[in-house]
């Protein structure tokens, strides 16, 4: 809890591995999972604050390689892929509910939607997808050179000090994580 600029109270609840009974402690990580759309939605807002993309570009003027088997791929703006309107298929279920770090997942997304078709008309109707928001790690890539968790770190959680917060890249030393 804070005040102003200062901590005011500092306290974690349960636990950090329920089976050897640890309790979590407010240093301890947790995977926040689709709360993450958040930071990938503000991501896609720098970008746009920055001028290197608007929100109703279509994804395949920045990223010329997507492609998928639907003709109307190439309409789906970046907009649509942050309001779950894309009609892109959902998500990618390979390694799904991993909690160890997959850093191919957007490059295996990306080769997964070339061989599938839209499920509607892009901006058509709005249906909860994870497809959007992976696609923006290359389309970060693609716009600064940057891999998205750097992207991330560097223009988001250093600034706000976020010193516990990440995208996970190796491993976490045993007792720094949530136990799912």
């Amino acid at each position: 809890l804070m005040a102003d600029d200062s901590i005011v109270w500092r306290e974690a609840f349960g636990y950090a591995d329920r089976e050897k009974g640890v309790l979590a402690t407010p240093d301890v990580r947790f995977n926040i999972g689709s709360v993450a759309k958040v930071v990938t939605a503000l991501v896609v807002m720098i970008l746009r604050d920055r001028g290197q993309l608007t929100l109703d570009q279509p994804l395949v003027q920045l990223l010329p390689a997507f492609s998928m088997l639907s003709p109307a791929f190439a309409q789906v703006t970046v907009r649509q892929m942050i309001s779950h309107s894309s009609g892109f298929p959902g998500f990618n279920k390979r390694n799904n509910w991993s909690f160890v770090p997959y850093l191919d997942y957007a490059e295996d997304t990306m080769a997964s939607l070339a061989q599938s078709h839209l499920k509607h008309e892009p901006g058509e109707l709005a249906v909860y997808c994870n497809d959007g928001f992976t696609m923006v790690e290359p389309l970060v890539k693609a716009l600064t050179g940057l891999p998205f968790a750097e992207f991330v770190q560097r223009e988001i959680f250093d600034p706000l000090g976020m010193s516990l917060s990440a995208y996970p890249l190796k491993f976490a030393a045993e007792g720094t994580f949530v136990h799912p």
